[in-house]
């Protein structure tokens, strides 16, 4: 070897073995056979790829940001709470419009209008209710009476061809009622015989919210929920 003053000369072999050529940051790559240097990696790039910085934020990364940016909703947006209101309930009762109470989880509607039994289903079906389960005798009850004093179609119903006065009652012919309020003597079906007399029942709103049962046709105020 040949020193001259400070500076090591080394022959042109052992510099080619020392020496390799690396791309630099920015030039283009096969995705498929990436040879990027330490610290970079093959990416998308302007409909291109190339070696950059793990943590660059290409233009093509950036649109998709700036896409999903637009299409995610806010999370500051409202929910539509449904609206309890007398709104598409048919009622025509003296006296004004059918009283409503939101309470117990539920939208309750009174109407003066003397229905049978049927028809008031029917109003409340269209309504999008039923004629009102109360199924928790006590709040259920203490929801009516802020809206009614008066005596009551409500969701009881016994099916047709039962062999006892207490058998096959439901809320309007779905679930069977687990917890009853009869007035003392009730149901009776009008004579204590159970020949289908009186398969419907009848809420005493403004006393003490017992039940009654009755003849389907007869006509009665009512109070539907939803």
């Amino acid at each position: 070897m040949t020193y001259h003053g400070a500076v090591r000369w080394l022959p042109a072999a052992l510099l080619v073995a020392c020496y390799s050529a690396r791309p630099q940051a920015g030039i283009t790559c096969d995705p498929t056979a990436p040879a990027c240097p330490s610290g970079q990696a093959c990416l998308a790039s302007d409909g291109a790829f190339a070696c950059l910085p793990p943590d660059t934020v290409t233009g093509d990364a950036a649109s998709d940001g700036d896409a999903l940016a637009i299409d995610a909703p806010s999370i500051d947006a409202s929910i539509d709470a449904p609206t309890c209101t007398a709104t598409g309930l048919s009622c025509n009762q003296p006296g004004g419009q059918a009283l409503v109470s939101t309470c117990n989880g539920g939208c309750w509607v009174a109407c003066r209008e003397k229905l049978s039994r049927p028809s008031a289903a029917a109003r409340c079906a269209a309504w999008g209710g039923v004629l009102a389960p109360v199924e928790d005798v006590v709040l259920d009850t203490a929801c009516v009476a802020t809206i009614s004093s008066d005596t009551l179609w409500f969701g009881a119903i016994q099916a047709p061809d039962q062999l006892t006065l207490m058998a096959g009652w439901s809320w309007n012919a779905t679930t069977p009622i687990a917890s009853t309020n009869w007035t003392f003597g009730e149901p009776n079906d009008l004579d204590g015989i159970e020949d289908n007399e009186e398969n419907c029942a009848t809420l005493n709103s403004g006393g003490s919210g017992t039940w009654a049962d009755r003849p389907c046709s007869n006509t009665h105020a009512f109070v539907c929920r939803r």
